[in-house]
């Protein structure tokens, strides 16, 4: 029986569970064995990650979760490999991700055009981080785009981190800024965000829009108007693509997920 690698650094979280969920559904009528295997970035140690890999035939990594020394000498070494919602600029490695560039865009649409707003702030996430990173370019591209200037919008850092984005966004409603919107580098921050505003007296949406990246039945139960794909196929494609890597197909380059708006307006 061939046996597949999952690397993550927390599967428990809803995105990863989501996506594991995924390659389990796009696994189930396959011989084929799937393992996870969650690791501490930061403490791993890579040559014991990479004896383990070599007792695989695939392995599959989501979300930035192994050192990118790891993931080149996988490559390297011709092991099957794809990544989850990341990707080298450097290395050729295949990749499926979401379209954040589109997905920031639509939000930004949304808050900008449909609700006419024009002082949002960004809770963004983990800059070092793929995902992270690009919806924070991508915030800063449509700034360009709306001819916002410094004082009309704010950053304020969640790193996707519930209780991260909520004691951030109370420090800087405290500070007194002006705002009209939320715009959430992911959905759990944004539902966090909307909790802390109507705690302290927003009414939502009529003072204040709020939109997040990705989407649950946690986003749907608290009305939250989302962009998103679906999570579970982001996970369905890596395996597709890893499986074609494992029967000998020369795989290269990142494949992306379209993104489309979930308008929920009772309370976003």
């Amino acid at each position: 029986m061939q046996h597949i690698g999952v690397i993550t650094n927390d599967q428990s979280q809803i995105f990863q569970n989501s996506v594991i969920q995924g390659m389990h559904q796009a696994l189930v009528t396959k011989q084929i064995a799937l393992t996870i295997k969650e690791i501490n970035k930061t403490t791993v140690d890579v040559t014991e990650l990479l004896h383990y890999t070599h007792s695989l035939d695939g392995v599959l990594v989501i979300a930035d979760a192994a050192p990118n020394d790891y993931l080149r000498q996988v490559y390297q070494q011709g092991i099957p490999i794809t990544l989850v919602s990341h990707h080298l600029d450097d290395v050729s490695i295949p990749a499926v991700i979401t379209d954040s560039r589109e997905g920031i865009r639509l939000m930004m649409a949304y808050c900008m055009q449909a609700c006419q707003r024009r002082h949002p702030i960004f809770l963004a996430g983990l800059s070092e981080q793929r995902d992270g990173y690009e919806r924070l370019v991508s915030f800063h591209n449509e700034v360009l785009r709306y001819n916002l200037v410094e004082s009309e919008y704010h950053i304020v850092q969640g790193d996707f981190s519930v209780d991260i984005a909520t004691q951030n966004l109370k420090a800087f409603i405290a500070q007194g800024h002006p705002f009209d919107a939320v715009i959430a580098a992911d959905y759990l921050m944004a539902i966090a965000a909307m909790k802390v505003l109507q705690s302290a007296g927003y009414r939502l949406p009529e003072d204040v829009s709020v939109v997040g990246f990705g989407d649950g039945k946690e986003a749907i139960h608290a009305g939250l108007t989302t962009v998103a794909t679906d999570v579970e196929s982001l996970g369905m494609f890596a395996v597709r693509q890893l499986l074609m890597q494992m029967n000998g197909h020369p795989i290269s380059g990142t494949t992306v997920i379209n993104v489309e708006m979930n308008i929920r307006n009772h309370n976003s």
